[in-house]
């Protein structure tokens, strides 16, 4: 028998091994929180981030906030979450109604990795009226 031919299945599962950490855990997240009726025309966030404001379908209103932080930290962003660092609370005004993450607090780094995050919140508004 060649000696290619003992070698390829060995050779299969090296690749297979090899491959399998070039994936590595992906670092984001989409929260999803829904709310019932609000009475908000316009929105302030309390953190400097992107907001955008969509109608779905729907009769109540839903928060979607997208979570990306640096790859490396990966496995720690389910910890930050379950942490309750990206709660959301909305406080309704007479005026405009406020996005608040009251457990949020400002890193920079964790250990000697950049944290790198980014957010984004996307506020459903509802577009079906009972």
């Amino acid at each position: 028998m060649p000696k290619y031919l003992t070698m390829k299945p060995f050779f299969i599962l090296f690749l297979a091994f090899a491959t399998t950490g070039i994936h590595a855990q992906e670092a984001s997240r989409t929260l999803i929180k829904s709310f019932g009726q609000l009475n908000c025309d316009s929105f302030h966030c309390s953190l400097p981030i992107d907001v955008y404001i969509e109608p779905w379908e729907s009769d109540h209103w839903r928060t979607e906030m997208e979570i990306t932080i640096n790859e490396k930290l990966g496995k720690i962003l389910k910890t930050l979450i379950f942490s309750g660092r990206y709660s959301i609370h909305i406080e309704e005004n007479e005026d405009v109604c406020t996005v608040d993450f009251p457990d949020y607090k400002a890193l920079e780094k964790i250990g000697k990795v950049s944290l790198d995050e980014e957010m984004k919140l996307t506020i459903r508004i509802p577009s079906v009226k009972y």
